[in-house]
């Protein structure tokens, strides 16, 4: 029998393996006609998106094994709630590509509101297909420079006319930690906002999926949204920042950090250009 080679590392395992990078991404600096998500737009810093523009600094994003699977459980539950749940309650609407033939059913129209070209999911094709695959639809200010992926448009009864429907993954750990039963996290609210200002709509329902539960009133939790004027200006001021200051050089006020020690501040790409030196009783860099 061959002996095992000492010399050789110990074979890892897949659970060490998963706290590992599995996805790394890096973003080049913003530039004047650059196009923000909506999805992401509340943790967004007009400053620092100025600076990091001026500095030509490029940033890195990066998900270990388990963060990645974590986000493929989230895509897994939207497809599912999109393409299985969904359309046969009736209550969905959007775009849907015939898997037989390619062609795509309720497709976006410039020309046209979401609301006139969104319908529910075809029985059949003209090819003669039944199976269809649901197509969220892009949204897009180009005037503002933001846009997002909508999980799509609602028409439920008692409620006038189409909503948007947000749907999140969130742990039961996280629904006791947010209270989320109660009031939704505010980035969501903020977010379902933005898509509510994009696709021109009063509504919106935010819906929670709480992993690991198996009955619908402590897995689901859903929350009604009217559309919050001061939310949507707050978006297009933070966005109106950023443009003027890629544009004309001016860069915005500090409004996230309040102190260079803060935890966000420490892993700012821009840290320097922001606060610049630190005093010398500041408590960084020493030993």
């Amino acid at each position: 029998m061959g002996q095992m080679d000492s010399s050789k590392e110990p074979a890892s395992t897949l659970k060490t393996l998963l706290k590992g990078v599995a996805n790394e991404e890096f973003s080049d600096p913003p530039s004047a006609d650059h196009c923000y998500r909506g999805s992401g737009l509340y943790y967004v810093c007009a400053r620092e998106e100025v600076l990091a523009a001026q500095c030509k600094r490029k940033r890195v994003r990066k998900v270990d094994g388990v963060g990645l699977l974590t986000l493929s459980l989230g895509s897994g539950m939207h497809y599912a709630m999109q393409n299985l749940v969904l359309p046969s309650l009736g209550v969905l609407r959007g775009a849907w590509k015939c898997l037989s033939c390619g062609l795509v059913w309720g497709c976006q129209q410039s020309a046209k509101p979401l609301v006139e070209v969104a319908i529910p999911r075809p029985n059949t094709c003209k090819c003669g297909g039944t199976e269809f695959l649901f197509e969220e639809y892009h949204v897009v200010d180009t005037t503002y420079g933001i846009s997002g992926h909508m999980d799509g448009l609602l028409v439920l009864p008692g409620h006038a006319g189409m909503g948007v429907l947000e749907i999140k993954s969130i742990s039961d750990y996280n629904v006791d930690k947010n209270n989320v039963k109660k009031i939704p996290r505010s980035d969501h609210v903020f977010q379902a906002n933005v898509y509510m200002w994009l696709a021109g709509l009063q509504w919106a329902r935010l819906v929670y999926w709480v992993k690991g539960m198996y009955a619908v009133d402590p897995s689901v939790i859903e929350h009604h949204l009217e559309r919050d004027e001061g939310l949507i200006e707050q978006a297009k001021s933070m966005l109106t920042q950023i443009r003027v200051g890629l544009r004309q050089g001016t860069v915005p006020e500090r409004t996230v950090c309040a102190h260079r020690l803060g935890k966000r501040a420490q892993l700012c790409p821009v840290l320097q250009e922001c606060f610049g030196d630190p005093e010398p009783d500041a408590g960084v860099g020493l030993f």
